[in-house]
């Protein structure tokens, strides 16, 4: 154990060292954007090289799909387990409605409270139940007292243990979901048939879009699920080291989820802060920390609540965030026993939102506006000829959602970024509830993300206004 943990940490250090080798050879040799640099070059391959991996993925997925139902008679025990806190109630209907209950063998639903503001949910649980009174037999409903996200998932896991323990573990597949969550009709079919496509397969996820698609944050929202799950997560998928099963949707052999596991899980803490956000890349960790693969199937479908405003938006990626960094010890752990490319990925994702940050603030305060024009007209470049290959990839224009991202990218989500990484300890939830965000409601921590935020930009509205008047002065 410790020779691997070893092996893990000298392989990420190099890693580490080539991507900071590259990036600062091109920094220093060339006075072009980072597109025409060596690092850029790599850069650009690794993204041609995830869309090609993914479409392999894909392919896999439909073959494996195609034979699994032609072979897999009779198929292990299918269960859902659906967790859920004060909801808002509309969502919390339909996800009940849209539960396919003559696909499963069982339904446990398993609701976070027991105060009064937590008896809605289960009450309109049991009027549920009530409709589906042919399949009464198959759906469990509990409260519990308030123990998080984390702990309630790990109440529901060993609650069908207990309650299945006639039947083998290996020969049950636990799937979860959150209480926003609308699922396709064969969602959790198609997840099964991929994790029972490889005995290797420990856990699975995916493809989630965005149902409430009323304003333009929410559309780029789901078009940013669309390239995060179908190349991003794809892409890692074929290489069996997808590094986050969501929690809106995602599946489990349960004989991986030992009681040491969910331990380990519950209890996770980092420099002695407990953490309770990032429950999704945590427990993917653990089971790829076994030696499990972790993989992405694009036939399994769900669709789940973005955020309507950009402030609930902007503290939803800051606990993102924080929970990636988080997770690095855990994800590092991994890498002996995965596939190099979760090296890889791991670094450059690491490493990036640096990059970007050092090559901005070069341009800006070099009082070179030829420069400056060179980094606007190479990153649209860049932009434009990734969204024409992603249009391709996926037979619809995303140049405009494209465009889009890339502004949300520099304004809000770098220096986003970087306060996450420098606030990683805070371990609160951040993301309010869905009622309207006054901003004198706001936590000190929203605060102070926000004023970061406003901070950069107006450190870009100085470098420009800098550089144009030493054009024209």
């Amino acid at each position: 154990m410790f020779n691997n943990l070893c092996g893990s940490y000298l392989q990420f250090t190099f890693t580490c060292f080539t991507f900071l080798g590259l990036y600062g050879y091109s920094y220093l040799i060339s006075d072009w954007p980072y597109l025409f640099s060596l690092y850029g070059m790599v850069m650009m391959s690794f993204f041609l090289f995830q869309i090609a991996s993914a479409t392999a993925n894909q392919i896999k997925n439909k073959q494996t799909s195609l034979v699994v139902v032609d072979i897999e008679t009779p198929r292990p025990t299918l269960i859902l387990l659906v967790v859920g806190h004060r909801e808002n109630p509309e969502y919390w209907k339909s996800c009940l409605e849209n539960i396919p209950v003559s696909t499963l063998d069982f339904v446990y639903i398993v609701i976070d409270g027991l105060e009064k503001e937590d008896e809605p949910m289960f009450d309109e649980a049991m009027r549920w139940k009530e409709k589906n009174n042919n399949h009464e037999d198959r759906i469990r409903i509990y409260k519990v007292s308030h123990r998080g996200k984390r702990g309630v998932m790990a109440y529901g896991f060993q609650k069908i243990r207990y309650d299945h323990f006639h039947i083998a573990e290996n020969w049950i597949d636990v799937a979860v979901s959150d209480s926003d969550t609308i699922l396709d009709p064969k969602a959790l079919i198609e997840l099964q048939r991929c994790l029972r496509s490889d005995s290797r397969n420990g856990c699975v996820t995916g493809t989630l879009g965005i149902f409430n698609q009323e304003t333009l944050l929410a559309r780029l929202v789901n078009w940013r699920y669309n390239f995060a799950f179908n190349i991003e997560r794809a892409s890692a998928s074929y290489f069996g080291c997808m590094t986050c099963c969501s929690g809106p949707l995602s599946m489990y052999r349960l004989n991986i989820l030992t009681d040491l596991v969910l331990q380990r899980f519950v209890t996770q803490s980092i420099c002695g802060v407990k953490c309770e956000p990032g429950d999704d890349r945590h427990l993917t960790n653990l089971v790829m920390a076994q030696g499990w693969k972790s993989k992405h199937t694009n036939l399994a479908f769900a669709l789940t609540e973005s955020p309507e405003t950009l402030m609930r938006y902007i503290l939803q990626q800051l606990r993102w965030n924080r929970s990636f960094y988080r997770e690095l010890k855990w994800q590092i752990a991994c890498m002996r026993s995965q596939s190099f490319y979760l090296t890889f990925l791991c670094v450059y994702e690491l490493f990036f939102p640096g990059f970007v940050l050092c090559w901005t603030l070069r341009v800006l305060f070099t009082s070179n506006p030829n420069l400056l024009l060179e980094l606007i007209l190479v990153s649209l470049g860049v932009v434009v000829l990734r969204n024409i290959c992603l249009s391709f990839y996926f037979w619809n224009c995303t140049l405009f959602y494209g465009l889009c991202y890339y502004i949300l990218y520099i304004f809000i989500l770098l220096p986003l970024k970087i306060f996450a990484l420098f606030t990683v300890l805070n371990n609160s939830w951040v993301t309010p509830s869905r009622n309207k965000i006054f901003p004198w409601k706001l936590s000190w921590d929203a605060c102070l993300a926000l004023f970061t935020i406003a901070s950069w930009d107006v450190c870009l509205l100085y470098g420009v206004v800098k550089i144009i008047l030493a054009k024209f002065l």
